[in-house]
C-alpha cells in the first residue's frame, strides 16, 4: 500500500498482480497486506493481516491480542489461499545489524516470551516467517524452532477455520459500578493516521471499553487504566479498558487425529493457574466427563488423563504451556 496510485484501490493492484502472476505459468507465492474482505483470500497465497511485528514484548502481545480478537471467515485454505501473516517470529533474537558477525544476536525479548511468540504463532496464524539470524544457532533457538511436536499442530491445518481463544480473568473487577460517563486519552500515538479525541477515538459511555476510528492506533488511558488499542484494519475497532492483560488465555485447535491442541497463555505481569476445560475445544463434543490424555509439547512429557480440565500451574509471566490432547476410549 506504499505510494498507491490516484484511483486504484489496494485490492485491484493486489488482484491485478496475481492475475499476471498467474498468467505466467509458474508457481509462485503472493503475500500482501490484507485488507480484510473476503478478496483477500482470492487473490493470493498469504497475506499480512497486522502492522509490523519488532522484536519486543509489547509488539508481540498487541499481536496476540489481534490475532485473538479479529479472526476472520476467510482465514485458512479456500481451497488453497488464505493464510494470515501476523509477520515475523524473532526466536531467539534478530541479528545485530545489516553486517551482524555471524551468530551474533540482540535479545529484545526473553526466553520466556519467545516461546509464547512461537507458540501463538504456530497454533493461530498461517505462517512461520523467521527474521533472526539462523547461522550458528544457539541451543535455545534449535529447541524453539525444531520442537517437531508443535511444528505438527502447526502443519495440521485440518482445524485453522476452528481456532479460539477463551480468556479467563485473574483479578477480579473493580469495586463499584461502571462510569456512565467515561474517560479516555492519548498517550502515544502509534499510527501515521491522527488520533484526535472524540473525532478518532473515545470511549463507550456506560462500559469499559473504547473505539477508534480512521486509522488511530495508539497507547491511551481510560477510565484511569492503561490502554492499548493497536488494531491496523480499516473502520471502528472497539478495545477494553485496560486491554487483556489482566486475563490469562486457554487457545484452542481441533486435529486431525480427532484430538486437539492447547496453549495456555499467562499475559500478565506475575506467575498464574492457567486451564483448559476440554468441553471447550471446537468441534469435538467432548464433556465435563471426558477423559483426556495430555502431552506436555515443550518439555516432551506425557502429563497423565484427566477428566473435564487440565490446569497448567504457576505459568510465569509472559509465559505459555502447549499442550496436545487426546481422548481416552474405554
Amino acid at each position: 500500500r506504499c505510494d498507491q496510485p490516484a484511483n486504484f484501490s489496494a485490492s485491484q493492484l493486489t488482484c491485478n498482480m496475481s492475475q499476471a502472476l498467474n498468467n505466467t505459468g509458474r508457481d509462485m507465492w503472493l503475500n500482501f497486506h490484507c485488507w480484510h474482505d473476503a478478496d483477500c483470500a482470492k487473490c493470493g497465497n498469504s497475506f499480512r493481516v497486522f502492522h509490523d511485528h519488532h522484536d519486543d514484548w509489547g509488539s508481540t502481545s498487541s499481536t496476540i491480542d489481534f490475532l485473538a480478537n479479529n479472526r476472520q471467515p476467510f482465514w485458512g485454505p479456500d481451497p488453497d489461499y488464505g493464510w494470515p501473516d501476523a509477520d515475523f517470529i524473532y526466536t531467539g533474537g534478530e541479528g545485530c545489524g545489516s553486517h551482524s558477525p555471524p551468530g551474533q544476536r540482540c535479545p529484545g525479548q526473553s526466553e520466556v516470551e519467545y516461546v509464547s511468540e512461537f507458540s501463538i504463532w504456530a497454533i493461530a496464524q498461517g505462517q512461520l516467517v523467521l527474521a533472526t539470524d539462523p547461522r550458528n544457532m544457539t541451543a535455545f533457538m534449535k529447541k524453539v524452532l525444531f520442537n517437531k511436536e508443535v511444528l505438527d499442530v502447526f502443519r495440521d491445518v485440518s482445524g485453522f477455520r476452528d481456532v479460539v481463544m477463551i480468556p479467563s480473568n485473574t483479578t477480579p473487577p473493580a469495586p463499584g459500578p461502571v462510569p456512565a460517563v467515561c474517560s479516555v486519552a492519548l498517550k502515544k500515538q502509534i499510527s501515521r493516521a491522527a488520533c484526535t479525541a472524540h473525532a478518532s477515538f473515545d470511549c463507550v459511555n456506560g462500559s469499559q471499553n473504547m473505539w477508534t476510528d480512521d486509522g488511530c492506533r495508539g497507547e491511551f488511558t481510560c477510565n484511569g487504566l492503561p490502554t492499548t488499542c493497536d488494531v491496523d484494519n480499516a473502520g471502528r475497532h472497539t478495545c477494553d479498558c485496560g486491554g487483556s492483560d489482566d486475563q490469562v488465555q486457554s487457545w484452542l485447535r481441533p486435529t486431525a487425529d480427532g484430538g486437539g491442541a492447547a496453549v495456555l497463555h499467562n499475559p500478565t505481569d506475575s506467575a498464574a493457574d492457567v486451564s483448559v476445560t476440554f468441553a471447550d475445544v471446537p468441534k469435538r463434543g467432548w464433556s465435563e466427563q471426558t477423559s483426556i490424555h495430555v502431552r506436555d509439547l515443550w518439555v516432551h512429557k506425557d502429563l497423565g488423563s484427566m477428566t473435564n480440565k487440565f490446569v497448567a500451574k504457576g505459568v510465569p509471566s509472559h509465559g505459555s504451556v502447549f499442550v496436545k490432547l487426546a481422548q481416552l476410549h474405554a
